[in-house]
């Protein structure tokens, strides 16, 4: 049942769950225990579309290395912000959850398999198709490739899969709106979580509306679902029992926060451009949808003690004035050359603009080619995990918003073991494509001169802030996503990831949140 929260002002929901936030894990935990026999209560900020005037309570002030619109990277309305994904998926592997040097030994309080296991159900409701990402050299001959070879060397070929991408409020609106033990609570933004005296369990939450309609709703069970930076912001915010806000006695949350490195430049020039087709261009096999991939081998990042990484290739066409678009960043002393070369390819070079701007998960100048073009050769994209670094963080700033509480403070940060993994992983992959003769690599001058952190790419994959951990003095939640020090009181976010992987986070988010449903269903109403 969807209801609009404004008429409610002065009311008091009562539920056995109450879930704060509609994204992808929010929606995911109430279709699991829609048929339970409780009552759910699920709270979300927006509409059933973007609106203005609530989308500009996600700003923020950024204090990170680099500037950037915070409140850009997620959406606040029915379905968070798969509302914008776009739509990349694959899991994590039992060496992204190792202990390792890299990640300061960091540790998962759960086994690999105690993930995994989730990851079919996940992809059912990310509408994947069939889920086989180990199945590298199947996938290459049913797309019409014969399988590309790397032996001996640093890297291996691998496979992603594409969502549609799944718009989770778009999608799963009708189950909620036909889920008679389900309300979808609209235009309900979540102030604080106000919980019992000695702040061992959540009482009920406080809810205010623009217009200014408020109500409360009081829960057995309460699950954060508001994404890496919001569900920190919450738990800082209640503080009325616990002054430095709940789930915080020892200064955790918030902390550890984390995006992926993210860099395009370089150049690749193919020795063979027909044996390179499945790893510059979308493929459909089996209802899935494939784009391959470079990884790196897991005996190579212990060796070189770096982060675990990807490298995509964006094709670049045979064409002298697409080759001189890509070029005019890097040589604006041959301008006019440049913009001969355009000219006189206008055709062909308007056509690719006009397909990148409807290909928006690409930036302008990486390229999706038609079938029919010749590539010459790639732009390199890398994608690698953080160390976690306690002084990245989510803070409360002094700003406030509309409701007169206090904004985010995001101050992200970057290491040097974050710009080495980027450096190293160019190199590696250079000496790889080398190794196996299928051409050359020219690493993008960026990363050696220090001009990275200003061009890095912001991946919008919020990680970390309230980390998974065995005990309290490492983290804010425990193996079951529950924070520590409340008793029921959950997280289903990436904010529990404790390492990051290069991976992006949406579906193991869902495949986390489906472990929790699981746990909910077998210990929760307990908590009664």
């Amino acid at each position: 049942m969807l209801i609009d929260g404004r008429s409610l002002d002065g009311q008091t929901i009562e539920a056995d769950l109450c879930i704060c936030g509609g994204g992808a894990a929010g929606i995911a935990l109430a279709l699991e225990m829609r048929s339970l026999g409780i009552s759910v209560v699920l709270l979300e900020s927006g509409d059933v579309e973007l609106d203005e005037q609530t989308q500009q309570l996600a700003e923020a002030e950024n204090t990170s290395f680099v500037d950037f619109p915070v409140e850009t990277t997620r959406l606040r309305y029915l379905g968070g912000t798969t509302n914008h994904w776009g739509g990349f998926t694959y899991p994590f592997s039992e060496f992204d959850m190792t202990p390792r040097a890299y990640s300061g030994n960091t540790t998962w309080p759960i086994a690999h398999a105690d993930l995994a296991k989730y990851y079919p159900a996940a992809g059912v409701l990310c509408e994947l198709g069939r889920m086989a990402y180990e199945e590298v050299d199947g996938w290459q001959t049913r797309a019409g490739f014969t399988p590309l070879r790397m032996p001996q060397g640093p890297m291996q070929t691998a496979v992603g899969q594409f969502s549609p991408p799944t718009r989770f409020g778009t999608a799963y609106r009708q189950q909620l709106d036909q889920a008679a033990s389900v309300k979808v609570l609209l235009n309900s933004n979540v102030q604080e979580l106000i919980a019992s005296d000695d702040a061992s369990r959540v009482e009920r939450a406080r809810v205010a509306c623009l217009g200014g309609a408020s109500f409360n709703v009081t829960a057995k069970v309460f699950v954060v679902a508001l994404g890496g930076i919001e569900t920190a912001r919450l738990l800082l915010l209640s503080r009325g029992q616990q002054t430095a806000g709940l789930g915080n006695g020892q200064d955790l949350v918030g902390r550890h926060y984390a995006d992926h490195c993210g860099f395009t430049g370089g150049e690749v020039r193919f020795a063979a451009p027909d044996a390179m087709g499945f790893f510059t261009d979308f493929h459909t096999v089996d209802d899935s949808l494939l784009y391959g991939l470079f990884t790196p081998r897991t005996e190579v990042l212990q060796r070189e003690n770096i982060g675990n990484f990807r490298i995509q290739l964006f094709p670049r066409l045979a064409v002298p004035g697409i080759d001189s678009l890509h070029a005019l960043r890097e040589e604006p002393s041959r301008l006019g050359e440049h913009l001969g070369n355009i000219l006189v390819d206008l055709d062909q070079v308007s056509d690719l603009i006009y397909k990148n701007l409807l290909h928006k998960k690409f930036g302008l100048l990486k390229g999706v080619p038609s079938r029919t073009s010749i590539i010459s050769g790639a732009i390199m994209h890398i994608s690698a995990e953080q160390v976690p670094n306690s002084e990245s963080r989510v803070m409360l700033s002094e700003q406030r918003d509309v409701f007169g509480q206090q904004k985010v403070n995001l101050h992200w940060r970057i290491q040097e073991g974050d710009r080495r993994t980027m450096l190293r992983g160019y190199e590696l992959f250079a000496d790889a494509f080398s190794l196996a003769g299928l051409g050359r690599v020219r690493v993008p001058s960026e990363l050696r001169t220090g001009d990275l952190d200003r061009m890095m790419e912001i991946a919008c994959h919020h990680s970390g802030t309230t980390r998974m951990s065995d005990s309290e003095r490492a983290g804010v939640v425990d193996a079951n996503c529950r924070v520590h020090s409340t008793s029921n009181l959950y997280i289903a976010s990436s904010a529990v990831f404790p390492t990051y992987s290069w991976v992006n986070p949406t579906l193991t988010i869902v495949a986390l949140t489906l472990r929790l449903a699981d746990h909910l269903k077998q210990q929760a109403w307990s908590h009664a």
